[in-house]
């Protein structure tokens, strides 16, 4: 259950700001303003705010080019004049993950690896979700690790269960079913692409600072 949510179960007051919500708030600037307003208001409460930059114009230029430096420049612009505006109230600066710049490979270009798979790989291109043809499994880890062995940490299903990768708890009802044969997770800069799409910021690995987020704290 989300923090928003058990504020409000525990009958708090809690306010979701995102692009996703009322009032669908479509720019930062906007974003910053209904904080404000919120804020405003009588009584505790806990805002949950969320912008999709400087995620989106990483993803697309590389975490170090100037479209991404300037964007986040403005963000922090923005940041600094609503802080000024705010009193009685703890801000909370974070990400939900970090980006690093990437090379990337396309998997059908591997047909030794794509031969032992009864589909492409799902959920994220540098945590690869696999599928592997019964009796083909030894086949299988030969030929990825051949190709990927020090760029991806590969897992069996069974050793993603008890390292409770996914975090611990109760799982869904068919994560057994959706889980694959494999997990393949990304310890270097290299990412693997079901088609020739590929981004130039990603996330979803393991390296550090894809894993290592800011955490800003502003008492006001």
């Amino acid at each position: 259950m989300r923090v928003a949510d058990r504020i409000k179960e525990a009958g708090g007051i809690s306010y979701e700001v995102t692009p996703f919500s009322e009032p669908y708030p479509q720019s930062f600037s906007d974003i910053c303003k209904r904080i404000k307003h919120l804020c405003s208001l009588d009584g505790r409460k806990y805002i949950y705010a969320y912008w999709n930059e400087p995620d989106s114009i990483m993803h697309r230029t590389g975490c170090f080019s100037k479209k991404s430096k300037s964007i986040l420049r403005e963000l922090e612009r923005q940041t600094k004049e609503l802080s000024k505006d705010l009193s009685d109230t703890l801000l909370i600066i974070t990400a939900d993950h970090g980006l690093i710049d990437s090379d990337g490979v396309v998997i059908t270009d591997y047909p030794d690896v794509m031969e032992c798979l009864i589909r492409i790989p799902s959920i994220e291109p540098r945590t690869l979700n696999l599928f592997v043809k019964k009796g083909m499994e030894n086949q299988f880890e030969e030929a990825f690790n051949k190709h990927f062995g020090d760029k991806f940490i590969l897992l069996c299903k069974e050793e993603v269960i008890a390292k409770e990768l996914f975090g611990g708890g109760e799982n869904h009802k068919r994560f057994n079913e959706m889980l694959g044969d494999y997990i393949a997770i990304a310890v270097s800069d290299l990412t693997i692409y079901n088609k020739d799409n590929k981004f130039i910021g990603v996330h979803a690995g393991l390296t550090k600072d894809e894993m290592e987020i800011p955490f800003i704290a502003i008492d006001k």
